[in-house]
């Protein structure tokens, strides 16, 4: 039986040998304590065989960016900044939620660093055409 610490090698249902609270633990993820007796050795059973994961957890292959660097295009979130155009000048690739930023010279010489939802590709600009 895994003890907290250690790492689970397989995704599923556990419950604590001491006092039965349960949790769903990914695979690679660290057992913890239990929650009820923290600091103490604890021991987790696994509960059920038949759970499976419902997709692959996502991997950074799998994060395709909207925009690209060099794309020109215009911010239309909320704010002062809404309307304005500019250049993707960086993308940023979010390692713990695996949502892309996107970092913006503005034509005004601002920058904003924003969510791919707030940039439209500027179809009027020479380089779309």
């Amino acid at each position: 039986m895994p003890r907290n610490g250690e790492t689970n090698q397989k995704f599923g249902l556990y419950r604590t040998v001491c006092c039965g609270k349960e949790i769903i633990l990914q695979e690679g993820d660290r057992f913890p304590d239990c929650p009820n007796h923290p600091g103490l050795t604890t021991l987790w059973k696994p509960v059920d065989d038949s759970i499976v994961p419902l997709r692959k957890p996502w991997t950074s292959e799998l994060m395709t960016p909207q925009f690209q660097i060099g794309d020109e295009v215009v911010f239309v979130g909320v704010g002062p900044k809404n309307g304005k155009h500019g250049d993707v000048v960086e993308v940023i690739e979010g390692s713990v939620d695996n949502v892309c930023r996107y970092r913006v010279k503005l034509f005004d010489n601002t920058w904003i660093r924003c969510f791919g939802f707030e940039l439209e590709l500027d179809l009027t600009s020479s380089k779309s055409a």
